[in-house]
């Protein structure tokens, strides 16, 4: 099942970046990792994310607004990029910015390759072209089967 209600455009600095205005983009500092997947199923996810959320903690780096985002590279594996709100030594800290196009999806993530060619419809409508797909689990697995519901969130960087 495909929502629709939830498409916005937003310049990446999401909630912990700081804007240069002169230069006209926002700037997000995010720790980078990497999961090992078999087949796009993540096999050290929960291993990875309480690493990073250990480390972020520790250094009190987590912004007022939190968020994950995984980027599938191949069936092998995905990095993952945490939004932190300062520089944290000895991380794996990379630079985020851009334009963002998302759009809120419901269902499987058996449904995962449809939603992205629904994504790139989306994004090719409006005008733009994708240049990276980010994907932002609003529950974990465990949750989703509890609630009965799985939404994920597609975030396309845009060119």
């Amino acid at each position: 099942m495909t929502r629709s209600p939830s498409a916005v455009l937003l310049n990446a600095g999401f909630s912990n970046g700081g804007c240069d205005e002169n230069a006209g983009e926002c700037v997000s500092t995010i720790v980078g990792d990497h999961i090992r997947a078999f087949l796009h199923m993540p096999l050290d996810f929960g291993s990875v994310s309480s690493r990073d959320h250990i480390l972020i903690q520790d250094n009190e780096a987590y912004p007022m607004d939190p968020l994950w985002l995984t980027e599938e590279l191949s069936p092998w594996g995905s990095d993952v990029h945490v939004a932190v709100d300062r520089e944290i030594p000895g991380a794996g800290i990379v630079k985020m910015s851009g334009t963002f196009l998302t759009k809120v999806f419901e269902g499987s993530h058996r449904d995962a390759s449809q939603w992205v060619g629904v994504m790139d419809r989306y994004v090719e409508e409006k005008g733009y072209e994708v240049d990276k797909l980010y994907f932002y689990y609003a529950t974990c697995p465990r949750c989703a089967k509890k609630l009965g519901r799985n939404r994920v969130v597609l975030f396309a960087k845009v060119k």
